[in-house]
């Protein structure tokens, strides 16, 4: 039998169009000239042939981004510890983990943005860490539309940058893998994922184009 090899399509960083990027249909309420998307225009990509979320024993995940009139989108896998240890064993320290689970851990952001410390252009991006006990190193990607594993070094070229967030510890633990957003302002928010005892949040920010 011929093993699986996922492909993924790079998204390009300059002039990216809106509906494209995001999964948007022809002649919604996205424009490449910057007008705001409805957060039900943005639409999480899943592999052809997979089963639906309620059948998944990893469910897909969607937490939307709300920044004034703006949205985006984040779409998960949303694994559950199961009595099996989560940090340092779901979560592995020293090594790439696609954050999630099923296809790659996507965020749709339809503006210029910053995710963390790193800017990028309007566009589709997949995320993963590299988890340490103090601190997750965070990396955005531009290889969209694949799989979440392996994070080869095919896949790794495509990182667009990376920063550190820390890892600060719940008192009770989160069973399934959380992501939640919490507005600052109407221009960034924080994206925090919870897991186990460990919480982490990915600031993003709506940025002039």
């Amino acid at each position: 039998m011929t093993p699986f090899r996922p492909a993924f399509r790079r998204m390009p960083l300059l002039a990216v169009s809106v509906l494209s990027a995001c999964g948007g249909p022809e002649g919604g309420s996205a424009s490449a000239g910057g007008l705001p998307v409805a957060a039900a225009d943005l639409h999480c990509w899943i592999r052809e042939g997979s089963p639906p979320s309620s059948e998944r024993p990893s469910p897909l995940g969607e937490t939307v981004l709300t920044l004034g009139d703006w949205h985006g989108k984040l779409c998960y896998g949303r694994p559950s510890a199961r009595e099996r240890q989560v940090a340092g064993g779901l979560v592995p320290y020293g090594e790439p983990w696609r954050l999630g689970a099923n296809e790659a851990t996507t965020l749709l952001v339809p503006f210029p943005a910053r995710i963390g410390s790193v800017a990028v252009a309007p566009g589709a991006y997949t995320l993963y860490v590299t988890a340490g006990e103090g601190a997750w190193r965070v990396f955005v990607n531009g290889a969209t539309e694949r799989w979440g594993v392996p994070i080869s070094e095919e896949v790794r070229s495509a990182d667009v940058g990376s920063f550190d967030a820390p890892v600060t510890t719940l008192e009770e633990p989160v069973e399934t893998l959380t992501a939640s957003w919490a507005n600052r302002s109407d221009r960034a928010g924080d994206l925090a994922f919870e897991w186990g005892d460990m919480r982490v949040v990915i600031p993003v920010e709506r940025v002039e184009g």
